[in-house]
């Protein structure tokens, strides 16, 4: 039987350890976005074959992603799920410390993308560490993932996104995922209602602007069909499967506490029962 005793006392000792790896994770990503996406990936290739574990590269248009896993039932077990890039940083000046510093001040570490997600990140690969060596007690696998594509989508040899291609065509498998974004510390919640990409195009008339063409006027045109897509969208309710419903009533505490909204409203507005629609690029 797993030792409780032995493994927490195991994650105890490691708290500098996660610290130290957090700021590596933050150092790396000073650079271009394609250079970052390489040395991060690379990194942890090393971290985790460091301490015994086999990693896998999953390659697709000049970026990777790694997947590592331990344990029997890999079909059925938990997948640590994580993503290695962060948003550009700005301007620097409107940083209270250097962004890729990773300065720890008050029990805090400061830099770009310490919470989203690179915080998630490091606590997942060393939760995964600190399992090395009970492997043999486990009835199901974890993996851990770690893909380029959070605020990078491509296309994949199966469709868009490296997340969808490693699942289907099998090179990571699961029965459950938690996935290491910010959502607080109240708890664990629903963080996906699945994705539907969209490309609208819309085809005008030309003419002089002092004409009585506005409502040709392709722009117009399209933030019109954008006002009845996103009305359409934002409207339907889906009911979730019984086995699901539990969970939404449990994320939606925890929600409300993350955005300071009563968690009253959340449920009137059925929020994590309705879609949302995001117009990403024009």
């Amino acid at each position: 039987m797993l030792d409780a005793d032995v493994l927490a006392e195991r994650v105890s000792r490691g708290r500098e350890e996660l610290v130290a790896l957090l700021r590596r994770l933050i150092s790396l990503e000073g650079g271009d976005q394609a250079g970052s996406l390489v040395g991060v990936q690379t990194f942890l290739k090393d971290y985790l074959e460091g301490v015994g574990l086999s990693v896998e590269t999953h390659s697709v248009e000049g970026v990777s992603a790694i997947t590592s896993s331990i344990g029997g039932n890999r079909r059925d077990g938990l997948i640590l799920y994580s993503h290695c890039d962060v948003v550009p940083p700005g301007g620097s000046a409107r940083w209270l410390y250097p962004p890729f510093e990773g300065r720890v001040v008050g029990g805090r570490v400061y830099g770009r993308g310490s919470a989203d997600m690179l915080g998630g990140l490091a606590a997942e690969v060393f939760a995964l560490s600190a399992l090395v060596g009970f492997e043999a007690e486990f009835s199901r696998g974890v993996s851990f993932v770690s893909v380029p594509d959070e605020e990078d989508w491509r296309r994949t040899p199966t469709g868009w996104g490296f997340s969808d291609w490693l699942l289907r065509t099998g090179k990571l498998t699961g029965g459950a995922c938690i996935m290491g974004e910010p959502s607080g510390i109240g708890g664990v919640c629903v963080g996906e209602r699945g994705d539907y990409w969209v490309t609208l195009r819309v085809r005008g008339d030309a003419g002089h602007g002092s004409l009585a063409v506005y409502g040709d006027n392709v722009f117009v045109r399209l933030f019109r069909a954008l006002d009845e897509l996103h009305r359409a969208v934002c409207s339907h309710v889906a009911l979730p499967p019984p086995e699901v419903a539990p969970l939404l009533e449990d994320s939606y505490p925890v929600l409300a506490v993350e955005l300071d909204v009563p968690v009253a409203e959340l449920r009137a507005k059925r929020m994590l029962e309705s879609p949302s629609m995001n117009v990403g690029r024009v």
